[in-house]
C-alpha cells in the first residue's frame, strides 16, 4: 500500500500548472486593456490636435480672401494626411461641421465609424452666437482605429477604438 506522502507527490506540480495558466491569462487581459488604453489616448490627442487645426478657418482655410467656414473633400485628405503617420489601415476619420441649425455637413474616409450622433442639435446653436448675433460654427473630429480584440467575445477578431472632440471655429 502506498504512503500518504507518494500519494501527494504529483498534487504541486498540477496546481502550480493551474495557478500559472491562470497568471499568465491575467496577464494577457491586462496587456490587452493597456494597450486599448494607451491606443485610445493616442486617439483622444490626435483628435483634439486635428479638430483644433480644423477650427482655425481664418488661418488654413481662406479662399480668395474669404473664411470658408464650410468643410469640403479637400479638407478631410488634408486632415489625413496630418493624421497619417500615427494612423495605419485599420483607421478611419469623420469630419462634421454644424454652420447654423439647420445646416450640417460630414464627410468621412477610410474605415466606417460607428458613430450615430448628429453634431448639430437646434438647441446647442442658442449658445453659440458672436458679439453681433451671428451664429458660430462647430466643428468635430472623429478617428475610430481597428485594433485586435483579444478578449472581446461580442465581435469577431478585431475592436473599434473611437476618438471624438468638438471645438468652436473661428
Amino acid at each position: 500500500m502506498p504512503s500518504k506522502r507518494s500519494a501527494q507527490r504529483g498534487s504541486f506540480a498540477i496546481e502550480l500548472a493551474f495557478v500559472m495558466s491562470f497568471i499568465s491569462l491575467l496577464f494577457l487581459f491586462v496587456m490587452d486593456l493597456s494597450q486599448q488604453l494607451l491606443t485610445r489616448g493616442q486617439l483622444d490627442r490626435l483628435s483634439y490636435s486635428l479638430v483644433s487645426v480644423l477650427k482655425e478657418r481664418s488661418r488654413f482655410f481662406v479662399d480668395d480672401g474669404v473664411v470658408r467656414l464650410s468643410i469640403n473633400n479637400e479638407d478631410l485628405l488634408t486632415l489625413w494626411r496630418i493624421a497619417a503617420p500615427e494612423l495605419d489601415d485599420a483607421s478611419g476619420m469623420v469630419i462634421e461641421s454644424a454652420i447654423a441649425a439647420d445646416s450640417s455637413q460630414r464627410l468621412t474616409t477610410g474605415v466606417a465609424c460607428r458613430s450615430n450622433e448628429q453634431l448639430h442639435q437646434a438647441e446647442m446653436f442658442t449658445l453659440l452666437v458672436d458679439e453681433q448675433g451671428e451664429p458660430l460654427p462647430l466643428y468635430r473630429v472623429t478617428i475610430c482605429k481597428q485594433i485586435p480584440a483579444w478578449f472581446d467575445v461580442t465581435t469577431e477578431a478585431t475592436h473599434q477604438l473611437q476618438a471624438s472632440s468638438v471645438m468652436v471655429g473661428r
